[in-house]
């Protein structure tokens, strides 16, 4: 069987809701489901990235707008 050479850089904070600031969590309690459903129906591997808001907030946040 031949590897797919399809690949998609992620921050896990954008495929585990856990990771995300206090009240951003809206449908998904977990992993968001149809990410992970449309990468592994097209082969593609997922590489991910550290979460660029926890390493400069920390786990713990709060929810803050883009201004």
């Amino acid at each position: 069987m031949n590897r797919s050479k399809k690949v998609v850089f992620v921050p896990y904070c954008l495929m585990a809701q856990g990771f995300r600031a206090e009240g951003i969590v809206k449908k998904f309690p977990a992993i968001i489901d149809p990410v992970i459903d449309f990468l592994q129906k097209n082969k593609i591997n997922i590489v991910t990235m550290p979460c660029p808001e926890i390493k400069y907030e920390g786990i713990k946040r709060k929810a803050k707008s883009k201004n």
